[in-house]
């Protein structure tokens, strides 16, 4: 694999299903678009994070508005590609991370 794919992808570690208690928003209208600079930054948050419970919601929230996407699982984790994901997606997870980031 090479380190553009390495790159675009990012670690989800191996979690139990809990609730996603996020809450959404599903008017696209009310969506911005996410540079590819917003998506690093989400991402270097999502990185930041400790507790399994949250990367397992951030898989849930991720699944939901994407329920096609392709995710390895491999003995280290699982794997996806993040910058094939909606703006729907990318607006969710960035709610989630700002939520998460106050408690």
């Amino acid at each position: 694999m090479n380190e553009q794919n390495v790159n675009n992808m990012t670690n989800i570690t191996n979690t139990t299903n809990t609730t996603n208690t996020t809450s959404v928003i599903s008017n696209m209208q009310d969506i911005p678009i996410y540079s590819f600079e917003d998506k690093e930054r989400i991402v270097h948050h999502i990185n930041k994070l400790k507790k399994k419970k949250y990367f397992n919601e951030i898989e849930q929230i991720i699944i939901k508005y994407n329920p096609d996407i392709n995710i390895t699982i491999t003995s280290s984790g699982k794997y996806l590609y993040f910058h094939n994901l909606n703006e729907l997606t990318y607006y969710n997870l960035d709610m989630y991370i700002k939520n998460v980031s106050k408690l």
